[in-house]
């Protein structure tokens, strides 16, 4: 063995680690990066909880049948997944002149009209 020999093997061995190391930092930028524009997660999905839900469009209906939109944002402080809109929005919009309340879901074409109690 030339005196050579132990410097070029010590340079292949950081030269190895570089690319491992690379290819560490590579995976665990670009994973994330592909799933940030993927569909939006499925329950027990890899994205489970980094999704957050898209608000109903919401209408209060006085007794003229007159729809007064709501923001959504003013009615719930948090939004998250497990929660049922349609028993919340109904609950906390009748009353002060509604008598109904006329709610459009995410992926539904038609909104579905409840009756105030």
């Amino acid at each position: 063995m030339t005196a050579a020999e132990p410097a070029m093997r010590a340079g292949r061995v950081a030269t190895l680690r570089a690319l491992l190391l690379a290819a560490v930092v590579a995976v665990m930028i670009g994973l994330p990066a592909v799933q940030l524009f993927a569909h939006r997660p499925a329950p027990f999905g890899w994205q489970m909880y980094s999704g957050l839900p898209r608000l109903p469009q919401v209408w209060t209906l006085d007794a003229s049948g007159t729809a007064t939109p709501v923001e959504m944002g003013d009615v719930f402080a948090r939004h998250r997944v497990e929660m049922d809109f349609r028993g919340l929005v109904v609950s906390a919009l009748c009353g002060d002149g509604a008598v109904a309340v006329r709610i459009l879901a995410q992926g539904e074409t038609q909104p579905e009209t409840v009756a105030c109690q």
